[in-house]
């Protein structure tokens, strides 16, 4: 089956041209007992999913290509407890990272021709439900217990040769086995939705930061049932939402999660995929169809409508530079070299304001006084705060109106009544129109 997989594949790419679309690569049925997971892909070449086969005997592979997909390999997963790949993630073109549904983590380090078993323990976790390669070094991953118990946030600085747990408890969130409720746009950054809590956490459901890795998480204020996210930063990102039972869409926020825009939709969107060089073109998967936006997520265009002959159901999906992309289903595997069908993938409307530039804070860390500084284009009314990893304002620095040029403040770690504050770690943040970006400061006594 695998053999006339990959000769479909070469048949299909060997013809394909410049002027195609979204192609269907692969064409397989119910009847051919194939389950796809997960798809990664960076902008060198090098893709990645995951797949399971169970019509005549389970196996479990992980498929990859250092050429675009014109050639596949293969790497089959142990199987001897049916175990699959949940999640895989490319750091470089060496480094591919992917999870099994029994707590297992295994990389390799020389682009696939040999794989390491690099993480299992089931006292930290069973289930390993998302993992996050930034580069060839650093990553993230989480996993949860088959019986509910909280989900396990872990990290590796070596490439995924060790894998250290941040967080045992994740403030006593459960993930619900589903990697879209988590995302690190950064190894620093990360959002995540829990579906529940343990007993004994009496914390309000919603969504969850972290800006130090996954140690310590702070809510931001967002209360809604999420079915999706994905960030282009740490700033931006767009999650699906359900505000009431038949009233759902999209929320957007350009302050890493300080604010939200709410855009209705008729259509549930079950993955997103930013364009890497213009946070302003993203594309939505839903159950049956492809979307693209080049609004970040105001309006809508479908490109493709899925094969429904056989209850097709999208997965996954990734867009790498230069609009290659790749939308994986239930069943088949689908590419497109042009961003699917966008005539200049770069002419899109560039909705984020660039109005500004903040500079880290000196000294930091700091035990009396700090400065913070930023730089204007243009006029513009700010507010300059020092919050809580809580979200709690703290102090407010600057609130009025601001010529166009460099301002610079000094911060002396006291609050709004003029009282020293604990020492520990507080964000500078500051806003301008609908945009927000904060710095993190260390505060010593």
């Amino acid at each position: 089956m695998l053999n006339r997989f990959l000769i479909c594949l070469f048949c299909l790419l060997l013809f394909n041209n410049l002027s195609s679309q979204w192609i269907r690569l692969t064409d397989n049925t119910a009847r051919d007992g194939i389950v796809n997971y997960s798809i990664d892909a960076i902008s060198d070449g090098m893709v990645a999913y995951s797949t399971t086969i169970s019509k005549d005997e389970y196996t479990s592979w992980i498929m990859y290509s250092d050429d675009f997909g014109s050639t596949w390999q293969q790497h089959q997963i142990n199987t001897q407890y049916r175990q699959g790949a949940v999640d895989v993630s490319i750091g470089d073109s060496l480094h591919i990272c992917y999870g099994t549904d029994n707590g297992k983590i295994f990389v390799t380090e020389d682009g696939g021709e040999s794989w390491q078993l690099r993480f299992y323990d089931v006292l930290k976790t069973e289930y390993v439900n998302y993992i996050e390669m930034f580069n060839g070094r650093q990553g993230v991953a989480m996993g949860d217990h088959s019986c509910g118990e909280v989900a396990q946030i872990l990290r590796t600085e070596d490439g995924g040769r060790s894998w250290v747990s941040v967080n045992d408890s994740a403030f006593g969130g459960i993930s619900s086995d589903q990697w879209h409720r988590i995302d690190f746009a950064t190894p620093k950054v990360g959002y995540f939705f829990p579906s529940a809590f343990t007993a004994g956490f009496t914390i309000d459901q919603g969504l969850y930061k972290t800006i130090d890795a996954g140690e310590t998480w702070f809510p931001i204020r967002d209360h809604y049932h999420h079915k999706t996210m994905k960030f282009y930063d740490e700033n931006i990102g767009l999650i699906f939402i359900y505000k009431t039972y038949d009233l759902y869409g999209i929320n957007r926020t350009f302050d890493g999660g300080n604010s939200w825009e709410f855009f209705p939709l008729n259509i549930i969107g079950t993955a997103f995929s930013f364009l890497p060089e213009n946070p302003a073109i993203v594309w939505m998967m839903t159950f049956n169809a492809v979307y693209c936006s080049r609004d970040t997520g105001r309006t809508w265009v479908k490109q493709i409508d899925l094969e429904q002959t056989y209850n097709e159901t999208g997965y996954d999906m990734v867009m790498t530079e230069g609009g290659r992309g790749w939308v994986l289903t239930n069943y088949n595997l689908y590419y497109t070299d042009n961003g699917g069908g966008l005539t200049r993938v770069e002419s899109a409307v560039q909705e984020i304001p660039q109005t500004f530039l903040v500079n880290r804070n000196y000294p930091n860390p700091f035990n009396s006084e700090t400065v913070l500084s930023f730089s204007l284009q243009q006029a513009s009314a700010v507010e300059l705060s020092v919050i809580s990893l809580r979200g709690e304002v703290v102090k407010t620095l600057l609130s009025r109106r601001c010529s166009a040029g460099s301002h610079r403040v000094i911060w002396n770690g006291c609050d709004d009544r003029s009282l020293p504050v604990a020492a520990g770690t507080y964000l500078a943040r500051l806003r301008c129109g609908e945009r927000a970006v904060c710095q993190k400061m260390v505060l010593l006594r």
